[in-house]
């Protein structure tokens, strides 16, 4: 399968739709782009996020598989951080747990299964985790496990296309491109977040009525 590349739109929701997913076939499209970065720190690892035209194609951890493979930032990349003022406000209140989706422009560079795959990452609900069995049944592969596997770990945009949740079909967590430690985090920041909003609302329900006086 060819490369291609798919981009989504800002969107008004607030839920994340892989439906607005598309793409084109311009595999050499990317490479004559400007590209700009920054770095956002998450207090724990720095995170590099990178784009052009507008829109996010990076989103990963300093000292992760795809940074130190790559050699990111390019030495081209020109480092602009107001560019990214929305992205690093959306993942600031991401980390500190009261922020469940995100409405960012991406554009990304993927074979047809790839984007498959990423695209049903996508609709993995905030907080809750599937198999890459699951995945593969979702995208209709049922045997291609292993490719998704594989798939995964090729995604560029961490996160906001979560592939930290994806797990083994054991229930065990199996290789992440920024660390097992910081998927283990990930995912406990989201339950976390769950837990507490859930407890929020059951005090809430458990208020007595106040007469008014």
């Amino acid at each position: 399968m060819g490369l291609a590349t798919v981009e989504t739109s800002r969107r008004n929701s607030h839920s994340t739709d892989a439906s607005l997913l598309h793409s084109w076939q311009h595999a050499d499209r990317p490479n004559g782009m400007e590209y700009e970065y920054t770095w956002f720190d998450a207090g724990f690892r720095r995170i590099l996020l990178a784009g052009h035209d507008g829109r996010l194609s990076h989103l990963l951890f300093e000292h992760g598989r795809h940074v130190s493979r790559f050699a990111l930032p390019k030495p081209a990349w020109t480092e602009s951080p107001v560019r990214f003022r929305e992205e690093i406000r959306q993942l600031r209140a991401y980390f500190a747990g009261s922020h469940r989706t995100f409405d960012v422009p991406l554009v990304i560079e993927g074979t047809e299964f790839q984007r498959s795959v990423w695209t049903a990452m996508i609709e993995i609900p905030y907080g809750e985790v599937a198999t890459y069995g699951e995945l593969a049944k979702a995208i209709g592969r049922r045997r291609a496990a292993r490719a998704v596997g594989a798939a995964s770990g090729s995604n560029p945009i961490s996160i906001i296309i979560p592939c930290h949740r994806v797990i083994g079909a054991s229930g065990q967590l199996t290789g992440y491109g920024g660390g097992l430690d910081t998927k283990e985090r990930l995912l406990k920041l989201e339950q976390t977040a769950i837990l507490q909003a859930a407890s929020s609302t059951s005090w809430r329900h458990q208020l007595p009525a106040i007469a008014e006086s």
